[in-house]
């Protein structure tokens, strides 16, 4: 039963795209009669929806835009099986602290996000969601559309482990949870023993293993690689596929939902139809958004006009099927603002911040990048060719040149750069609040 709502969902999740491409106003029309019938559901069943639409006509304009600290408020009276917050998140940590993720509450799966936003958050999903979810991935992911019969073993290296990626597991698929958590030499050792087809991890986790495979002769039978959770620099990227000799697929998946990721033809595409995209654009040039996000097939716990803390560069060029995205920036504490000489507010986003960078320290393993006032920036680097010091502030200065920036003093340091397990790496941090004008 449960392989056939993957196989259903898997089918879905295909022709929704081939429609898309070929017939996008029709996709359009039954993207928004699974909108409308989603949200009549949501309503129904969610006490705080019920409070909030009384008296309102059921458009989504009428839904308020919530953010992770309003999800949080009203978990209780969100989630449609009135669970408690309190008691999910001490059984969530409890899971975290003993690291055994049997996390299930009923049908229920929850867990912990990582935090890198704020306050950790929590996700629900009940099983129906958890199969669908994972027929989705399978069915918009490189090699396993074209390799669909044939068995995979599937390594994630993550932070905490999940009952979804079980869901459908057996024969056909084998799942082998990493925790990222353990001494790495022993991850490697289980993983020598695994022989995975497909890694799946962050991607400097993914540039540990091509480093260890270099230096040890290691390889793997490997059909494809994916990234997830951390931006994904070309750099790194470049590396991965060089090492491994297989394609790499970058996800876009936060707890909001399975928003993106890197189809066949090696775009990056909004998951049009998963999850309903409303941009709030932050240039003039209207290409960077940030998206508000409706997740069209969350019921459990709903994402409903979910304001995500990202950047998402837009691509204009794509006319037909699903909305194709340059790339994610970061998130939007992670690009730097300054006034300009004629005292107007610039901003310089994360691409062009990590290229002064990257483009000047070949060598460079990590790197910190801290706007600490309006006028101030701190470059942490991890390494010892002291010759990067110099170099990297003078790439600074030119990028500071080219946007009429004056006066900014620019400190370089070299610090062994250590990083939180489980945790995404920060690499551009804008601690000033804002640039008045």
């Amino acid at each position: 039963m449960k392989f056939l709502l993957f196989l259903r969902a898997y089918i879905q999740a295909k022709f929704y795209f081939f429609l898309s491409k070929n017939f996008y106003g029709l996709f359009k029309k039954i993207q928004e009669k699974k909108l409308n019938s989603h949200l009549e559901y949501i309503v129904k069943n969610s006490e705080y929806y019920k409070e909030i639409l009384e008296g309102k006509e059921l458009k989504l304009e009428n839904f308020p835009i919530i953010d992770k600290e309003l999800m949080l408020k009203e978990f209780d009276k969100m989630n449609t099986r009135k669970l408690n917050l309190e008691k999910m998140t001490q059984k969530a940590l409890k899971a975290e602290e003993t690291r055994i993720f049997s996390n299930k509450e009923g049908d229920i799966t929850y867990g912990l996000s990582s935090g890198t936003s704020g306050n950790r958050g929590i996700f629900l999903l009940d099983e129906k969601e958890s199969i669908k979810w994972l027929g989705a991935v399978f069915a918009k992911l490189g090699h396993l559309r074209k390799n669909f019969f044939k068995p995979k073993r599937i390594a994630f290296f993550m932070r905490a482990n999940s009952n979804l990626y079980q869901s459908v597991g057996g024969f056909y698929f084998k799942f082998k949870f990493f925790d990222i958590f353990r001494n790495f030499d022993y991850n490697v050792k289980e993983l020598n023993d695994f022989k995975p087809t497909i890694i799946i991890g962050q991607p400097s986790i993914l540039k540990l293993l091509a480093e260890y495979s270099i230096k040890n002769d290691k390889k793997y039978p490997l059909i494809e690689t994916m990234t997830i959770a951390e931006t994904l620099e070309k750099n790194v990227e470049d590396f991965i596929t060089n090492t491994f000799k297989v394609p790499n697929y970058n996800i876009y998946q936060a707890t909001e939902g399975f928003i993106a990721c890197t189809y066949g033809d090696h775009l990056i595409h909004i998951n049009e139809d998963l999850v309903y995209i409303e941009k709030e654009y932050i240039d003039k040039e209207k290409t960077r958004f940030t998206p508000i996000i409706t997740d069209l097939n969350r019921k459990v716990q709903p994402f409903i006009r979910y304001r995500l803390n990202d950047i998402l560069v837009e691509n204009k060029q794509n006319l037909n099927g699903f909305m194709v995205i340059d790339g994610i920036e970061g998130r939007s504490d992670e690009y730097f603002e300054f006034l300009n000489n004629k005292s107007e507010k610039t901003m310089i986003f994360p691409d062009f911040i990590r290229n002064a960078v990257i483009k000047v320290a070949i060598d460079l393993k990590d790197y910190w990048v801290i706007q600490e006032e309006s006028k101030k920036i701190s470059i942490i680097l991890d390494t010892n060719v002291i010759e990067n010091i110099n170099l990297v502030k003078e790439s600074f200065q030119k990028l500071f040149i080219y946007y009429e920036i004056e006066g900014v003093e620019i400190s370089v340091l070299l610090e062994k750069i250590v990083r939180e397990k489980g945790k995404k790496l920060i690499r551009i941090k804008r601690k000033f609040v804002t640039a008045q004008a």
